[in-house]
């Protein structure tokens, strides 16, 4: 029986006949959940869980195989993954943390710590696992590099794509922001996974509604909706204002896909010079909300900042 999965669009061939690598996918999916909580020691854990199992079923090992995680790394390093591109150090740190978090708990500094681990070597070391070990890609843009769009790939490098692209987008997002973001120094981290923990939770929400918000949604649209989106993106607004008195935009929403629903406190510090940056920003239909954190809000809205940069420069007298 082929398991069920909620972000993998595919799977590998032969998965029934390897059920550590059906665990390891499905450790990946219950990371993205545990992420959507904001429960991110756990899902470190989880993450490496995965990477656990995908070694395991490289290896072919018996369930009672007694094998622990430092030593299957030792026996793959030098294997044709290439793990020596990760350190001896970043390994150890990944192996440690899930070791204490697991046997020790954790406490709410532990947050940032397990993002880094998570960002900077648990999922890439993932990713490539699976790509070495079974030819199976997370990510469309590993499969043929330079590629920029999921629909260029041919039928065979699509039939190797494992996550849903909207889901694997996202986490691209989440590599961007991270890598300008740790170059900095005492700055928390947690805020670069926001765009993939609002896509899951906005992807999972209708299995925690009941059948009475499940009617009045589906009952809901035209102008009842159109009024009560008005009146939340105001009320936004005049929150955003009284913090700080920057002119505010209606830009699409890049998770939701809502037209004109996410509220966009504009930076116009370098307007003059045609540089268009946003502060904060709100969707009032599904909640992304993006803090004044480094990068956050330009990396995550570029695409709809480049539709709207005409409109937003026509508005300060600049075009």
């Amino acid at each position: 029986m082929k398991p069920n999965f909620l972000f993998f669009r595919n799977w590998p061939v032969k998965i029934e006949d390897q059920p550590p690598l059906a665990s390891s996918m499905q450790a990946l999916e219950t990371c993205f959940i545990l992420l959507s909580c904001s429960r991110y020691p756990h899902a470190l854990i989880s993450c490496v869980t995965a990477i656990e199992s995908a070694i395991r079923a490289n290896q072919g090992l018996p369930s009672e195989d007694k094998t622990k995680l430092w030593e299957l790394l030792q026996v793959i390093q030098n294997n044709p993954i290439n793990i020596k591109d990760f350190s001896r150090r970043s390994l150890s740190e990944l192996c440690d943390a899930r070791n204490r978090i697991t046997h020790y708990g954790f406490s709410p500094l532990d947050d940032d710590t397990s993002v880094r681990l998570l960002i900077r070597t648990g999922l890439p070391l993932l990713k490539r696992c699976y790509q070495k070990f079974f030819n199976f890609y997370l990510d469309w843009r590993d499969v043929r590099p330079g590629v920029e769009s999921f629909h260029e790939l041919s039928s065979e490098e699509i039939a190797k794509v494992g996550l849903v692209p909207e889901f694997a987008d996202s986490l691209n997002l989440v590599r961007s922001i991270y890598s300008k973001a740790s170059e900095l120094h005492g700055i928390d981290l947690t805020y670069c996974i926001t765009p993939f923990s609002q896509h899951i939770r906005f992807a999972l929400k209708e299995n925690y509604l009941g059948l009475a918000e499940q009617s009045l949604l589906s009952g809901s649209g035209g102008q009842e909706e159109f009024d009560a989106e008005n009146t939340a993106k105001e009320r936004i607004e005049k929150v955003f204002i009284k913090t700080s008195p920057c002119e505010c935009f209606y830009l699409d929403c890049p998770i939701c896909g809502g037209c004109d629903s996410v509220v966009a406190q504009i930076n116009d510090s370098h307007i003059d010079n045609e540089v268009i940056s946003f502060q904060q920003a709100l969707c009032v239909k599904c909640g992304l909300f993006l803090p004044k954190k480094p990068f956050i809000t330009d990396i995550v809205l570029q695409r709809e900042i480049n539709k709207k940069r005409e409109d937003i420069l026509v508005s300060y007298g600049i075009k």
